[in-house]
This record gives C-alpha cells, sequence and structure tokens, in this order.
C-alpha cells in the first residue's frame, strides 16, 4: 500500500504543474494547491482522530490515507518550495535552507517526545496504544504537534 503515497504524489505534482500553468483552459493558482493540500493533511489527522486504532479500519479507507500523504507531500514538494522561492527570488539558498530548518526541527521534537518518556501511558486506552515493544504511548499528542 505504502507505493500508493509515490505514485499518488508523481501524478499529482504533474497534475498541479499543468494546472498552475499559463497555457492550460482551466488555471489555478499556488494559494489554491496549497489549500489542497493542506486539506488533505487535514483530514488525514481527523480520520487518525476519530478512528485512531485502526480496528475498524478497511483497504479502502487505507488507500485513501495513502492517497491523501500523496497529494500533500505533491503540495510541500512542489508547490510549497515554488511559493519559497517567490517570497525569496533573491536568497533562494536561504529559503530551502529554512524550509529544511523547520522539517528536521519538527522531527526532532517528534523524536524526542517519542523517545523521551514524555507520552507514556500506564494503560491502553483509545489514544494511549501499545507498541510492538511493549511501551503504550499517547498517540493523541503526535498527531496535534
Amino acid at each position: 500500500f505504502t507505493s500508493i503515497t509515490s505514485i499518488v504524489a508523481a501524478g499529482a505534482s504533474l497534475l498541479f504543474g499543468i494546472l498552475q500553468s499559463s497555457h492550460g483552459s482551466f488555471r489555478c493558482g499556488k494559494g489554491q494547491i496549497m489549500t489542497i493540500g493542506a486539506l488533505c493533511y487535514l483530514v488525514i489527522a481527523c480520520h487518525f482522530v476519530a478512528v485512531p486504532d485502526g480496528s475498524d479500519w478497511t483497504r479502502i479507507s487505507l488507500i485513501l490515507v495513502y492517497a491523501l500523504l500523496g497529494v500533500g507531500r505533491a503540495t510541500f514538494e512542489g508547490t510549497l518550495r515554488a511559493i519559497f522561492v517567490d517570497f525569496f527570488p533573491n536568497e533562494k539558498e536561504g529559503a530551502f535552507g529554512n524550509i529544511i530548518l523547520f522539517s528536521g526541527a519538527a522531527s526532532t521534537i517528534g523524536y524526542m517526545l517519542s523517545v523521551t518518556g514524555v507520552l507514556k501511558c500506564e494503560e491502553v486506552s483509545k489514544y494511549c496504544m501499545e507498541y510492538n515493544d511493549g511501551s503504550i504511548h499517547n498517540v493523541l499528542v503526535m498527531e496535534y504537534v
């Protein structure tokens, strides 16, 4: 299933490029494309908040999550970077450096929260899940971070 994300991201990147070009009959701007990507990530977060343990998930819901991740990834890899270049036309290196800095900072915060024991729970509940190693973690906090 995980290859769905890459396939959808490739297709969405091509589609977004066509939609943003001035040659097509239907044209939309970068803001609309970014809104689509943000909404995809919002739907994924809502899905995990509504059904956190995955017990009611079907193949269709998994395909939907991976497809939405692909669309979100396409907006991050293409449109977001183009917007940063537009905002910093004379400092392209600094613009891409900012993207990497904030992405790395978010990953670091998530990693530190997961390994320091801050998110450990005493017992399994709706948002406290047992991992393969037997530890129990609060996944709701990670969904909001």
